[in-house]
């Protein structure tokens, strides 16, 4: 929509078309081993073309896209138990699946090189691998017992180019490796369970009470900080190096939640009323995530001059809903 003085041949107007010709390949199949009790197997191959906001470099200056822009690749697969009886549901599950080719592009200001710059991740390759348990198990017609259970292993496994390209142009765009090889997906918790009793009454009425228990969640890191430069004279073995480019975990947390609710029934119209309390322990220290600041400090290379940031969950919450279904 307007020309940009730095890039004035390549910010007006359409950028150009880029073409994915992207496939997607999935597979099951169910064996019953005897009854009630069954194997599942799931795999999966895709390719999937760049999400728009990790294709362009600077999108909001000029219509350069990725050194390397290619689709990711996906492979997954998953093997299921299953087990279903009157008085109890099991579901057992292993899962693992590939990223490979998977692009970044944070831009901010960065202090060594003095400008806005756009840094760009490329070739990026991660997995993620776990076990996933539930189950419900019937103590009377009225009463049950709900478990449910992930453990997962969320990881980069590589080591990925970063191409740092100026914003303002005043100089040509920087390679350099990013040791980020075992560091964890962030944004998400790796362990995460819950424990559940729930009551279905006669007459619509149902009451629910959740333990919930998270765990081995990661900060989002500064990639920067993960760098050669960042270390830069810093001779082997001191402590500092630790302390500038290890991820940070955030603390586990515990909650509690319950809810009741009730239904009547007119013929065909249904009316529903449910109340609900999530956090019943008002635990106001549960961080859900957290990221570091990409800006780091070459010279001082003090890690508590630009802190990371944390996002807190809520604490006691209520609802009330109110349905009619006709």
């Amino acid at each position: 929509l307007m020309r940009n003085g730095r890039h004035p041949d390549n910010s007006f107007g359409d950028s150009p078309k880029y073409n994915f010709n992207d496939v997607a390949l999935k597979t099951g199949g169910t064996y019953q081993i005897f009854a009630r009790n069954f194997i599942q197997v799931n795999g999966m191959y895709m390719t999937r073309a760049p999400f728009i906001q990790n294709a362009f470099i600077s999108p909001r200056t000029r219509a350069d896209v990725l050194p390397k822009m290619v689709s990711e690749k996906i492979v997954s697969g998953e093997a299921s138990y299953l087990m279903r009886y009157p008085f109890l549901n099991l579901r057992f599950t292993v899962f693992h699946t590939i990223f490979d080719d998977q692009s970044e592009v944070n831009s901010f200001y960065h202090d060594d090189y003095k400008t806005y710059v756009n840094y760009v991740l490329t070739g990026v390759s991660k997995t993620h691998q776990g076990i996933e348990f539930g189950t419900e198990v019937k103590i009377t017609s009225t009463l049950s017992i709900q478990a449910v259970a992930a453990l997962g292993n969320y990881r980069y496994t590589n080591r990925p180019l970063a191409t740092i390209c100026y914003d303002n142009g005043s100089k040509p765009d920087t390679i350099e490796r990013v040791f980020i090889k075992n560091f964890y997906v962030p944004g998400t918790p790796q362990t995460a369970t819950s424990l559940g009793l729930r009551y279905a009454g006669p007459r619509y009425l149902y009451i629910n009470l959740n333990a919930n228990y998270f765990d081995r969640s990661y900060m989002d890191f500064n990639p920067e900080r993960r760098t050669s430069a960042a270390i830069a004279n810093l001779g082997p073995g001191d402590p500092l190096i630790a302390v500038i480019t290890q991820q940070e975990k955030l603390p586990d947390a515990f909650t509690l939640d319950a809810s009741i609710g009730k239904s009547w029934r007119w013929g065909e119209y249904f009316l529903s009323l449910n109340f609900s309390v999530s956090n019943i322990l008002d635990n106001k220290k549960v961080i859900t995530t957290g990221f570091e600041q990409m800006r780091f400090d070459f010279t001082t290379k003090d890690i508590a001059k630009f802190p990371p940031k944390y996002y807190y969950g809520y604490g006691r919450n209520f609802f009330l809903n109110l349905g009619f279904r006709f």
